[in-house]
């Protein structure tokens, strides 16, 4: 697989987030793919499983009125590791019991690092 084909899968995962095309979000992942979201240097969720991490993404299809990751930068940490500098922007749908109100605008940095095998993404640690 070349660095231009995973490039490529990031890329359309990405898109299909900022979509909220839940399809296509999940057809560039292996099927054991591990999810790790990191806030704050500490990991407060990890999914394995492509149908975990599909049941995950259609519950919070309801949390945002729209999403947007912007990509700021791109890089190959290692052959099989490749980090994507994100500008993230979300504007809440709903009252939320982290104290988010309907309507506010979320605006983020952070990262993802998504990682390969055998021709899909196998890994997506997204840190803010």
């Amino acid at each position: 697989m070349t660095p231009n084909q995973k490039i490529q899968l990031a890329l359309d995962y990405i898109e299909a987030y900022n979509h909220m095309n839940v399809a296509g979000m999940m057809a560039p992942l292996s099927e054991d793919i591990t999810f790790l979201n990191i806030s704050d240097g500490q990991a407060n969720m990890e999914i394995q499983g492509k149908e975990a991490l599909q049941a995950q993404a259609k519950d919070t299809l309801a949390l945002f009125t729209e999403r947007q990751q912007s990509i700021r930068a791109l890089q190959f940490e290692e052959a099989n590791l490749l980090v994507i500098q994100i500008d993230y922007i979300a504007t809440v749908a709903q009252d939320l019991p982290n104290g988010w109100k309907a309507g506010d605008k979320l605006k983020l940095e952070g990262l993802s690092r998504f990682s390969f095998q055998e021709g899909k993404i196998s890994k997506i640690e997204d840190v803010s």
